[in-house]
């Protein structure tokens, strides 16, 4: 059985010398939980006092003291070692009946004496030590390794990186088998075999699941892809990264070709009489949006004309000249939102109004034409350049029937127990690789998922029953996803200890659910995303045992699990 995290930690207390237990571990100890002044008193002339710890504690003025005995007992446990036990009840004594010289020349006598062991003292010793020391006035305290740890834990953690190496607390795992209630509310009294389990499975890549595969009927809606110039290197590398990974040639020219026609069409934009005819375009537009405001300008001034000369209080125009104005105002707002020629037809035209009707007609008049010239001009202009690329819609075609036939052909080998350890692998390996793509082809950044039309057929038969235990021996990356209760952690825990009788060291548990607190609390960090950018499972592992996510604990991690 392999040591729990504790034990570890007592071997290493264990291992110290004992000036070394007391130095680098009571001391610093003893000054975490609140002690002023430890010092360090081993040595022959320590008459039993290793260590002597004080501390002052309100309303009392003297201070409070406490010695501490640091003894390894490993041989005195069974108390047949008389010498070594005399010894140890003589130094215990001494503890207990000697005063020291405090640094004010004042001698001062314990109020505690703490007997400090890295090992776990059994029960016959504590009683051999208090039937031979009943009389003292003060009584030892046993501080045994499995208290001390404890301590440790919640005074000072970081001495805990003294007692073991990044591997043993790689190694170290607590693990908890689950449903434990849901077990006994069955009152399941057989123990859980591996040929028990057999499950109706899904693969997935992403959000893409194997079942939709099986369903999957890809046409195109057209076989012409627009590529802008800023999309043209990510769709270029995402394109050759098809080609070497699924021997899919996605587009019916070559790069080079491409890049010919884009490069041609460039010259031609960037040639002095295109130049010439954007300025000339960009004039004449300066020109209409200068007309425009104009004729909105004057507009406006007609109406507030009109608007006072119709005032019932001072009336200065009949009710029939109001009307035949208001119908000129709303051909001429008519004319600006339409953008058409305008002919003024009235009675009288040589008030200021009709003047300013006059004026304001030869500016959406002017406008038309310039309106016109932008049209003429407009054909003359080349526009920017992009690259324009036609899709083997035909090869792309056959090669996804291919790979759902494949798929097919796998899960009917699968249900009848006719596929091999190594076929299996090759099948996981081939699904992955093709749910890649297809979930690659749905993104939406990607400009080819605008041209597929994705349909989904439900005649096929989709369920793979399989052992996961099966799929877990092909030593693919594997992630067990499930409802409450169907039983992800029972099946992970008996192919756990089937591994681990194996290869013990071999096995690394995660509790993701108890670590994502800590993971949310890094990740909500302004620095959180790039922590975890690159190396997550190896960081979660950190996470989990408690230790930094520094740069060497990662790369000491990946030699370690490699």
């Amino acid at each position: 059985m392999e040591d729990t995290i504790i034990e570890k930690y007592i071997k290493a207390l264990v291992s110290l010398k004992e000036d070394e237990f007391t130095k680098n571990i009571l001391k610093p100890l003893f000054e975490a939980m609140g002690y002023e002044r430890v010092d360090f008193n081993g040595g022959p002339y320590e008459r039993g006092r290793d260590l002597i710890a004080q501390r002052r504690i309100p309303p009392r003025t003297e201070m409070y003291t406490v010695y501490v005995q640091s003894k390894k007992i490993g041989d005195i446990q069974n108390c047949s070692e008389v010498a070594k036990l005399t010894q140890l009840i003589h130094q215990l004594r001494q503890c207990c009946t000697t005063g020291v010289i405090d640094f004010e020349g004042r001698k001062i006598y314990p109020n505690e004496v703490f007997l400090a062991c890295p090992e776990k003292i059994s029960s016959r010793l504590k009683e051999e030590i208090d039937s031979q020391l009943f009389n003292e006035k003060i009584k030892v305290i046993p501080l045994d390794g499995p208290l001390i740890i404890s301590y440790i834990k919640e005074f000072k953690p970081d001495i805990l990186s003294l007692l073991t190496n990044i591997e043993d607390k790689l190694r170290v795992n607590n693990f908890e088998p689950g449903n434990k209630e849901l077990l006994n509310a069955l009152k399941s009294t057989n123990k859980t075999k591996i040929d028990n389990f057999y499950s109706d499975l899904s693969f997935f890549v992403g959000s893409f699941d194997s079942n939709l595969l099986l369903h999957l009927k890809t046409t195109f809606k057209e076989s012409n892809l627009i590529i802008p110039i800023e999309k043209w290197t990510t769709f270029k590398e995402a394109t050759i990264e098809i080609l070497n990974t699924h021997d899919i040639k996605l587009i019916t020219e070559s790069f080079s070709e491409l890049d010919a026609n884009f490069n041609k069409h460039k010259s031609s934009f960037e040639s002095e009489e295109n130049n010439a005819n954007i300025l000339k375009k960009k004039n004449i537009v300066d020109q209409i949006n200068d007309l425009t405001n104009k004729a909105e300008l004057e507009i406006k001034a007609l109406e507030a004309m009109l608007k006072r000369e119709a005032n019932p209080l001072n009336r200065k125009i009949s009710h029939e000249e109001e009307s035949d104005r208001d119908g000129i105002l709303a051909s001429l707002k008519a004319s600006l939102a339409n953008k058409t020629k305008i002919e003024i037809k009235t009675k009288n035209s040589k008030t200021s109004f009709h003047s300013g009707v006059y004026n304001i007609a030869t500016v959406l008049n002017k406008r038309v034409s310039l309106e016109q010239e932008t049209v003429s001009i407009n054909k003359k202009i080349i526009q920017p350049p992009f690259y324009q690329a036609t899709i083997d819609t035909t090869a792309f075609t056959e090669k996804v029937n291919q790979y759902k036939f494949n798929y097919l052909e796998g899960v009917r080998l699968i249900n009848a127990k006719k596929m091999t350890a190594a076929k299996l692998k090759l099948f996981l390996t081939e699904t992955q690789k093709t749910l890649s793509l297809m979930s690659k082809l749905k993104e939406p950044e990607f400009l080819l998922s605008s041209l597929i039309d994705f349909q989904y057929e439900e005649d096929t038969q989709d369920r793979v029953s399989i052992s996961p235990h099966d799929v877990f021996s092909t030593r693919h990356d594997i992630a067990v996803y499930g409802g409450a209760g169907v039983g992800k952690t029972t099946t992970l825990e008996v192919y756990s200890n089937i591994t681990a009788k194996h290869k013990p060291n071999n096995l690394i548990y995660i509790p993701l659910n108890r670590i994502s607190d800590e993971f949310k609390k890094i990740i909500n960090t302004s620095q959180g995303q790039k922590i975890f950018d690159k190396d997550l499972v190896i960081k979660l592992i950190l996470l989990s045992k408690g230790l930094s996510i520094s740069n060497e604990h990662v790369e000491d991690t990946k030699r370690i699990l490699s």
